[in-house]
C-alpha cells in the first residue's frame, strides 16, 4: 500500500506544536492558557478553517505537482489472497468433518454436453475410458442409477454423481429450445445418427443447438427427476472438460447439502458481465439444486425468459439472469479457488497428455472474480 509521506508524517514538532497551542498573549501571567466556556464555539471554528485551510494547500500542492513528486512509503502488503492454505493443521481439520450426507447422500446429475457428430462420438468414448472409468462405486450412470432406484426401491443410493452425456435429438423443424406438449426426450431409435448401443446418452426433444435453449431443456428433463429418483443438484459441461473424479466426491460430500437443506444453490467457476452488471457461473462447468432447475425450466415462462435474454444468446450468461431473476436470494457457490477439472481440452493428444501425465494439478486455483474482465479501466488507470 502506497501513502504519500507527506500525509503520513505532519510537519510539526513536538516542541513547535505545543509552542503553537499554548500561546501567551502579551501582558498575561506566566500560567497555562485556558479558554473561557464562552469562547469554545469560536475557538472550534477557527480550527476548523485552518483544517480547511491546510486540506485545501495539500490538495493543491500533490495536484499541480509543487515541489516535485510526491515521495511514498511502502508498506509490506497483506499475503496473496491466492494463496491456498494447505498446511497440515488445515488438512487435519478437514478430515475430521463429517459429509453433509451423512443421513441421506448427496446425488448429483453430470450432464456432458455432445452431439451425434462422429467427432463427438469419439470424445464420448474418450470420456468414458478417462475419468468416467473411475471404480468407485459413487460414480455411475444416470441410467444405471435410476434402474437401482426402481430395483432397491429406494433414493438412498451409494452413487453421488450420476452421469449422462446430453445431445439435441429433434429434428431440423423442432425449436432450440422445449416449450409445447410433445416429451421432452426421445427414444435413441428416434434419433438420426443416434448409436442405440450407447446407454448412457439423454437425447433431447429440440434442434441441436449450443446458446439458445439446449440447457434449459437439459434442466428440465432432469428437474422432472427430482422427487421420483432424489436428485439433489444437476450440473452442466461441456465434453472437452476433464474431471478429478476424487475431487469431485470430496465436493460433493464436504459442500452439497442434500434436499431440502439445498434451497436455491447455484455455482461455478464465477464470470460476469460489467455491461449487464451481471455474475454467474462459466460454462465450462456449473450446477443447480433441483429446485432452481425446475424453476428456470418449468415456473418461468418460455416469453418470460425470451425477455431476459441477452440480444445475443449466451448461454451461461443468460442462464445465470434467470437464476438470479428469482425472488428469493440466491446461494452463490464460487468454484473458483477450488477448479477439480480442467477446460478446454480440444484435441485427444491434449487430452490423453494431461490424463497420464498433469491431473495431480488438480485441483486448481483461479482469481476469485475477473475483475479485469468485468472493468478493463480499472487496470488502465493503474489501480492496480
Amino acid at each position: 500500500m502506497l501513502i504519500p509521506r507527506s500525509l503520513s508524517k505532519p510537519d510539526l514538532s513536538e516542541e513547535t506544536f505545543r509552542d503553537k497551542v499554548m500561546k501567551r498573549l502579551p501582558g498575561e501571567r506566566n500560567e497555562p492558557f485556558t479558554i473561557r466556556s464562552r469562547d469554545i464555539p469560536r475557538v472550534f471554528f477557527t480550527l476548523a478553517l485552518v483544517s480547511m485551510a491546510v486540506i485545501a494547500a495539500l490538495t493543491s500542492q500533490m495536484s499541480a505537482g509543487i515541489g516535485g513528486s510526491l515521495e511514498y512509503v511502502m508498506f509490506e502488503s497483506h499475503p496473496s489472497l491466492m494463496r491456498m492454505l494447505s498446511d497440515d493443521t488445515v488438512l487435519q481439520s478437514l478430515e475430521t468433518e463429517k459429509p453433509i450426507g451423512a443421513m441421506k447422500s448427496t446425488t448429483i446429475i453430470h450432464g456432458i454436453f455432445s452431439t451425434t457428430s462422429e467427432e463427438e462420438k469419439i470424445r464420448r468414448q474418450r470420456i468414458r475410458d478417462t475419468y468416467l472409468s473411475n471404480p468407485d462405486d459413487r460414480l455411475c450412470s444416470l441410467t444405471d442409477y435410476m434402474n437401482d432406484v426402481k430395483e432397491k426401491k429406494t433414493i438412498n443410493l451409494r452413487c453421488q454423481v450420476a452421469y449422462t452425456f446430453v445431445i439435441g435429438g429433434g429434428a431440423e423443424e423442432r425449436p432450440t429450445e422445449h416449450y409445447d406438449d410433445t416429451p421432452v426426450t426421445l427414444s435413441a431409435v428416434d434419433v438420426e445418427g443416434a448409436d442405440e448401443t450407447e446407454e448412457d446418452v439423454m437425447y433431447l426433444n429440440i434442434k441441436e443447438n449450443m446458446e439458445n435453449g439446449k440447457s434449459l431443456t437439459y434442466f428440465k428433463a432432469t428437474a422432472a427427476l427430482r422427487e421420483t429418483y432424489g436428485i439433489d443438484y444437476i450440473s452442466k459441461t461441456d465434453s472437452d472438460s476433464i474431471f478429478s473424479m476424487e475431487h469431485y466426491f470430496t465436493f460433493t460430500e464436504g459442500e452439497l447439502a442434500p434436499a431440502p437443506y439445498n434451497r436455491r444453490m447455484y455455482g461455478g467457476p464465477s464470470w460476469g458481465n460489467f455491461v449487464k452488471s451481471s455474475v454467474y457461473a462459466a460454462g465450462q462447468y456449473y450446477f443447480m439444486s433441483s429446485d432452481l432447475a425446475h424453476y428456470v425450466s418449468n415456473i418461468m415462462t418460455h416469453e418470460q425468459r425470451l425477455e431476459l435474454t441477452d440480444q445475443r444468446p449466451t448461454e451461461d450468461m443468460d442462464m445465470g439472469t434467470f437464476v438470479f431473476s428469482h425472488p428469493r436470494p440466491i446461494k452463490f457457490v464460487n468454484l473458483s479457488p477450488y477448479t477439480f477439472w480442467l477446460h478446454p481440452l480440444k484435441t485427444e493428444e491434449e487430452w490423453m497428455n494431461f490424463w497420464e501425465n498433469d491431473m495431480n494439478r488438480l485441483p486448481q486455483r483461479a482469481p476469485v472474480l475477473p475483475y479485469f474482465h468485468l472493468c478493463p479501466a480499472w487496470k488502465t488507470k493503474q489501480f492496480f
